[in-house]
């Protein structure tokens, strides 16, 4: 492993020496920004330092923590920020509607702890079993068996979330 720059937007991580983008979202939009023509192959990184009419760079809304509120980006600076992120073309939502689409759904509720998640899991895989057929399978698992291993992947996937390992619950 050693120190890399991401070809895509710009920052530094650790990754293998053929490794160009530090994440799989970063690769893919380089290639959806190569495909519309707004990547420059000969630069090393984009032009994220380039002054935007307003006189703010790329580079500070795009590095912006998400908690930080960035005044509302006129239409032109939206567009740039929806091709550097590598949305679709039928992506027109602005930057704040976006946001809030994320908030709701993250949610607004208590965090999901592991007992709720457990159970959750185990009444779904419960539901499953009740309603497949037996002949549709060759499992010779009881319903017990099934909840069991329900919940032993259930906690699994949840410490494996916490612990970074797993990308979502």
């Amino acid at each position: 492993m050693e120190t890399r720059t991401c070809e895509n937007c710009g920052i530094e991580f650790e990754g293998a020496p053929q490794a160009r983008f530090h994440s799989d979202a970063c690769r893919k939009a380089f290639a959806r920004a190569k495909e519309r023509g707004l990547a420059d192959e000969s630069l090393p990184a984009r032009q994220l330092d380039e002054l935007m009419p307003d006189g703010v760079t790329l580079r500070s809304q795009v590095k912006a923590p998400k908690t930080q509120s960035i005044e509302t980006p006129a239409p032109e600076q939206e567009q740039r920020l929806r091709d550097f992120y590598g949305y679709s073309s039928s992506e027109k939502r602005t930057k704040a509607e976006r946001d809030a689409a994320a908030a709701r759904m993250r949610g607004s509720g208590a965090p999901l702890t592991e007992e709720i998640y457990v159970a959750q899991a185990v009444e779904g895989a419960r539901m499953h079993f009740e309603q497949t057929s037996p002949l549709a399978t060759t499992s010779t698992k009881t319903l017990e068996e099934t909840l069991q291993r329900a919940e032993r992947y259930a906690r699994w996937r949840y410490h494996g979330f916490l612990s970074g390992e797993v990308a979502s619950l």
